[in-house]
């Protein structure tokens, strides 16, 4: 795993990423509800992306961005599997553990595609009974909606700014390695 600005992405200790073409990029957002029992759809255009048999178990974390992001649990064992253990890790590597795994809980998805939040996971991401589910790539993130909306809305407000840092930022990365290795 590296850092990137704020965020880290996952990267496999060879230096180059694996694609599985099984695995379908997450993408849009979807207006949503959490019924009296906090369970929530998950939207079909999502477990159409998913390995069917993928997406039985699921496993849900507070992400970095203290939304609560979700993954197929085949998924998450194999980007665990990509990080590197060690008897003595430094502390660092600890508390990264402690957040990616500490913290992670195990959800099923019944026949009819709901997924039961834990009602201590619903206060920590702040969610309502409005949601939004949003496709990012590899996982799913479920946002508060109001908090979306305003995010949103911050996007389009610096979308010209992002794509700039995104298109520098490509390029410092595409200078450091040749190959997916360092020089």
């Amino acid at each position: 795993m590296v850092e990137i600005g704020h965020q880290w992405e996952w990267i496999p200790k060879s230096g180059t990423i694996q694609k599985d073409s099984s695995v379908r990029p997450l993408f849009g957002n979807y207006e949503l509800t959490l019924d009296e029992k906090n369970r929530l759809l998950v939207p079909s255009d999502i477990r159409k992306a998913w390995n069917p048999e993928d997406a039985e178990s699921l496993v849900i974390v507070p992400g970095v961005n203290r939304k609560l992001w979700l993954y197929t649990e085949k998924f998450y064992e194999k980007m665990a599997e990509h990080m590197e253990s060690e008897l003595a890790p430094e502390e660092e590597k600890v508390l990264k553990d402690h957040m990616n795994f500490g913290r992670a809980l195990r959800v099923d998805m019944d026949k009819s595609g709901r997924v039961l939040i834990p009602e201590k996971l619903v206060k920590k991401g702040n969610l309502g009974r409005e949601v939004t589910v949003v496709g990012i790539r590899d996982h799913v993130e479920i946002w508060n909606r109001s908090e979306w909306n305003a995010h949103e809305e911050d996007l389009e407000n610096l979308q010209a700014e992002i794509a700039a840092r995104a298109r520098k930022s490509s390029k410092l990365a595409g200078s450091a390695t040749v190959g997916g290795s360092a020089q």
